[in-house]
């Protein structure tokens, strides 16, 4: 399960306040993807998720409501994801970001490929490979939250990339309902690139370092 959080470095004082305003020239500022859930499980995100978004205003989402198998969606507002791929309005995509997300075992190779080929930033999350149409000069932050155990290796992609945007990760281990608490608590720091947390502090994660899960895990259990 996946949460990924791109923002513009001029909407931080209002996340931090409470209230994000769209701006008529805002790019996409959200998506988020509910992977591996029940539809028990997204009926009950829906609800919830969906209130936030109409509280926070946010520009563009995306919402994965169902394992590949089966064939149900979820719709929130304009956007429906489907078991394979994602349809927006064509409105909303209009110079938007593209997004691209594989389900099988060929992701790494795909992640590989895209570094190699993209001639612009772009952020890879688990299953997911995030291209932009711009470059995320503007953005301030990327929040992961996730189960994957190799998140290290992502990381240290997305640092090689984006040089001007921090990466904050939480993992979430068997409680689903933690991706829908007090996200803002989780943006603890709002200079440096990529974030290491270890007893609840977090440095700089440096590329000659490994990250350690199973601090990242203790972490994200406090």
């Amino acid at each position: 399960m996946l949460l990924l959080f791109l923002t513009r470095a001029d909407l931080l004082p209002r996340l931090a306040s409470g209230g994000i305003k769209r701006r008529k020239d805002a790019r996409t500022s959200f998506l988020v993807e509910f992977g591996d859930t029940s539809c028990a499980t997204c009926e009950l995100a829906d609800q919830q998720l969906s209130e936030q978004l109409k509280q926070n205003k946010l520009d563009i989402y995306y919402y994965d409501c169902s394992e590949e198998q089966n064939k149900l969606t979820c719709k929130l507002n304009n956007v429906t994801r489907f078991p394979s791929f994602v349809l927006f309005n064509p409105d909303q995509v209009k110079n938007k970001p593209m997004f691209y997300r594989s389900h099988d075992n060929t992701g790494m190779s795909i992640y590989k490929w895209a570094l190699q080929q993209a001639k612009k930033p772009f952020a890879v999350v688990g299953s997911v490979v995030y291209l932009t149409e711009e470059t995320l000069k503007d953005e301030q932050f990327v929040l992961i939250l996730t189960k994957e155990k190799h998140i290290d290796t992502w990381i240290y992609e997305i640092s090689k990339i984006i040089k001007n945007v921090k990466v904050l990760v939480k993992f979430q281990l068997e409680d689903k309902d933690i991706i829908r608490q007090n996200i803002r608590e989780l943006i603890k720091d709002t200079e440096n690139n990529v974030i290491k947390c270890k007893n609840n502090t977090c440095e700089r994660y440096d590329d000659d370092k490994d990250i350690d899960v199973k601090e990242l895990a203790k972490w994200a259990k406090n």
